[in-house]
């Protein structure tokens, strides 16, 4: 079971996520097709709602995975593994040991933890990764864009909501826009939500 404390540090991050760091795309910004690594590419989605090639096949998508990941990068990976799969960020934001990375080119936000005292390196671990753009065809329990009453129609009543942004204890989020729809789909470790503290433990033991 996830700790009040860990999971609060998701909870506000996680709503922060294409908000307060301003990190969404800019509008009009074409988005060409997108690879997450080896295997795992998208592309712009055509007017039927689903991404087709020149022949008329489905062409694959980013799968958003709650509690694993998105496409090829997942939850627990090390930062020389993310720059392997996504290459250089666009931009980025540091806070503390935590450090916010956007990959624009693939509708990505991807946060990172380093251990306390260290500064962020190859060793650094993903925390959680964000889907932002509408025009990435992504593919999973809710979609950027989306409109939030479809997305609670399929997956219904979220563990929990914190402002503009509901929460899934299978790893997953969805930050909303005023006008309703999905701004950003986030997935993270699972966790499970405990109405009683755990007990407690004497120091070192």
């Amino acid at each position: 079971m996830r700790s009040m404390h860990e999971r609060m540090i998701v909870v506000a991050l996680v709503a922060s996520l294409g908000t307060a760091c301003g990190s969404e795309p800019a509008e009009g910004t074409p988005s060409a097709g997108t690879t997450t690594g080896a295997g795992s590419s998208s592309s712009t989605p055509d007017s039927s709602g689903g991404p087709a090639s020149s022949s008329g096949e489905a062409e694959p998508t980013t799968e958003i995975v709650p509690g694993v990941g998105i496409g090829d990068l997942t939850i627990g990976a090390r930062g020389d593994a993310l720059a392997d799969l996504a290459g250089e960020p666009d931009s980025s934001l540091r806070f503390g040991n935590l450090v916010l990375l956007t990959f624009e080119n693939e509708g990505l936000e991807v946060l990172l933890v380093a251990p306390i005292g260290e500064e962020l390196t190859a060793t650094a671990k993903v925390l959680s990764i964000a889907a932002l753009s509408s025009d990435i065809a992504f593919s999973g329990p809710a979609l950027p864009g989306e409109e939030r009453e479809d997305v609670l129609m399929r997956s219904g009543t979220p563990s929990e909501s914190v402002g503009d942004a509901d929460f899934y204890e299978a790893g997953w989020s969805v930050v909303y826009r005023a006008s309703g729809k999905a701004k950003s789909v986030t997935v993270f470790t699972p966790y499970t939500i405990a109405i009683e503290p755990p007990p407690m433990t004497p120091i070192g033991g």
